[in-house]
Formats: structure tokens, sequence, C-alpha cells
């Protein structure tokens, strides 16, 4: 069985719809390309509780699905009241 982890339930309370404030801008390691900008929202495509791991779907600033786990919505992003 599974070990239910803290970015396992953080990206199961961020449902589809809800609006995540980015507060330091992801680069991509590949292309140097900023795919989140600091300061913009952007709004929860879509949530996958049952991946391993867990994650959520965002539009970059390219427009492209972006596939963004715990650990990256609790470094890069800022919920709602947080």
């Amino acid at each position: 069985m599974t070990k239910i982890t803290s970015d396992d339930k953080l990206i199961w309370d961020t449902p589809a719809g809800m609006t995540l404030t980015c507060v330091e801008s992801v680069v991509m390691e590949d292309n140097q390309e900023v795919a989140f900008t600091k300061g913009r929202e952007y709004s929860v495509q879509s949530m996958h509780p049952i991946a391993e791991p867990a994650y959520i779907r965002l539009t970059n600033d390219q427009g492209e699905p972006h596939k963004m786990a715990g650990e990256h919505i609790r470094r890069y992003f800022r919920r709602p009241g947080e």
C-alpha cells in the first residue's frame, strides 16, 4: 500500500477551478523558458488524486498544460487564504 503524503493531501485540497498565485517564477531547466511568472494567477484545470504522485494540471505561460506535483505547488504557488 502506498503511503499518503502531505503533498498528496495538498493536491487533494486543490480542486479544479481554484486560483493559485505564483510566488516564484518557474524556469524550465532544459531551455530556461519561464513557464509560470511570479505574481500571475493560474486556474487549476484538473486534479488527479490517484496518480503517483498526485498532481494538478495548470496551463503555463505558453498556453500548454503542465503537471504540477504537491512539492512544486508548495514551493512556487500560494492558494487563496495562505
